[in-house]
């Protein structure tokens, strides 16, 4: 008796690993997209980083009929990087256009340097998620329009860097900077209230 074929049909579940799956997060929510185009989504922890539901298929939206996809709109991101051990996470503002992130290049608004005196370094042509420090990424601005774009330039450079006088002083580093920032631009429109609260939530705590 020939053998059954059922076991093929479980390509279209959450488990397909045929292809490497691209998977993106939005607030608490993190997205999975398989090779056969199917998407998932369930609910992330925001402070441990561990699910908090199992995976659902998310129906996909009619296709735009103005030709312009999901993957080439203009983003905004805050984008976490991986620093000394001991160290709170690297925060910078990161805008670029969709399609495959790991070879995405874009605009970095970010301070760096020690706590004591910060500096603005921003930077252009930047394949950020391609660093070997990168630990995560939010969508902060899902149609980032070149108007919007400029608000965060003004933004980032209107805010100061942080500063101290000494390091017992020390009460904010480049995570509470990037905040400062976004709520400049939920003023402005850009970023809306709740996607800035929630990014706070995210703050570590300021080594001294």
């Amino acid at each position: 008796m020939p053998s059954s074929n059922r076991s093929s049909s479980t390509s279209s579940s959450a488990s397909d690993t045929s292809k490497k799956p691209k998977t993106w997060r939005i607030l608490s929510t993190e997205y999975k997209e398989l090779g056969n185009g199917k998407q998932f989504s369930r609910k992330i922890d925001l402070k441990t980083g561990l699910p908090k539901t199992e995976w659902q298929e998310v129906a996909k939206p009619p296709s735009s009929s103005s030709g312009s996809s999901q993957e080439e709109q203009h983003k905004l991101y805050l984008v976490l990087q991986k620093q000394a051990e001991g160290e709170p996470d690297h925060w910078s503002l990161f805008a670029t256009r969709g399609g495959e992130l790991t070879s995405a290049r874009g605009k970095v608004w970010q301070v760096k340097g020690d706590a004591l005196s910060m500096r603005h370094v921003p930077a252009n042509n930047v394949a950020i998620f391609a660093s070997g420090s990168f630990k995560a990424h939010y969508v902060l601005c899902s149609n980032l329009t070149a108007d919007m774009e400029n608000k965060v330039e003004a933004a980032a450079a209107r805010e100061a860097p942080p500063k101290a006088a000494n390091q017992a002083a020390v009460v904010e580093n480049c995570q509470g900077w990037t905040i400062r920032v976004l709520r400049r631009l939920e003023k402005e429109g850009v970023v809306k209230k709740e996607t800035v609260n929630q990014m706070s939530k995210l703050k570590q705590p300021i080594r001294k």
